[in-house]
Formats: C-alpha cells, structure tokens, sequence
C-alpha cells in the first residue's frame, strides 16, 4: 500500500470515529444541565478528543501525501504521546 493509499483509508478511519463521537456529543448536549454536571469530566474528554481528531484528519489532508518520510511517521499520528 502506498502513502497516498493510507493516508486515505487512515482518513477514512478516523473521519468514522469523529462522526461517532460527535454524535455521542449531540446527544449529551441534549440533556438537561444538572445530568451533564454529572458527567462534565466524560463530556470534556469527548469534546477534546473530537477536536483532536480534526486536528488529526486535516493534519492528513494537508500534509499526508506530502510530508510523510519514515522519521517522521510517528510524529504526525502521535505528536502528543496519546493513542
């Protein structure tokens, strides 16, 4: 598989996931405000890691066919030490 090819389906893959938990946000933003007060951790980490993600997938768009060398693979999906 080339670059160009994983950074596709990479982009893919991850654009699912963003859909899914940004669903799970627009159901939680649904609920009252005291059932949410209740879960505001859970509800952070759900947002930061939606906006991670974006962070993520424009990341492929505009640099994955490009700049992707073997030093610097793991920087690009990892730059944070997460996942």
């Amino acid at each position: 598989m080339n670059i160009k090819e994983y950074c596709n389906n990479l982009s893919d893959e991850l654009g699912k996931w963003r859909d899914e938990i940004h669903k799970e946000n627009e159901k939680i933003n649904k609920y009252p405000s005291a059932d949410k007060l209740h879960m505001k951790a859970v509800v952070d980490d759900l947002r930061m890691l939606e906006a991670e993600m974006d962070d993520r997938l424009e990341q492929l768009k505009t640099h994955g066919n490009t700049s992707w060398q073997p030093s610097n693979v793991d920087d690009i999906i990892n730059p944070s030490g997460s996942f």
